[in-house]
């Protein structure tokens, strides 16, 4: 889902415009990127054409995938993480079970549960 459906989904879920929905979604985002910044070891890649994917991977630690914000129904970032060596964290919910088996082929954390992710990327 792109911004703007994400901006269409908050203003149906909210029942308020789109201009209002849309400097929800933009305060949101900002605050987010705000904190991740001041940390300066985590980057929010967001969209990554298909084109640089290999430098991607290349430049890439560890992918965490959270389906409440990457929607992706097949799995195919973890296939891709997994297929170039990189170490995968995921959360329990939706499609990633189905493509981690944690402590096998990646690591799982609880939706939710801020405490769980730390717990899961420790053991990296």
């Amino acid at each position: 889902m792109n911004k703007a459906g994400v901006i269409d989904a908050v203003a149906k879920s909210l029942d308020c415009s789109k201009s209002s929905a849309d400097v929800y979604v933009n305060t949101i985002l900002e605050t987010i990127k705000e904190g991740v910044r001041d940390t300066g070891k985590v980057q929010l890649m967001g969209f990554v054409p298909e084109e640089d994917l290999p430098q991607f991977y290349a430049a890439t630690d560890i992918l965490v995938v959270s389906p409440r914000t990457l929607l992706e129904c097949m799995g195919q970032s973890m296939k891709e993480a997994m297929a170039s060596a990189k170490a995968v964290v995921g959360a329990n919910i939706g499609g990633v079970p189905e493509a981690i088996e944690d402590g096998v082929n990646g690591l799982m954390y609880e939706p939710d549960t801020p405490e769980d992710l730390v717990r899961a990327l420790s053991h990296l």
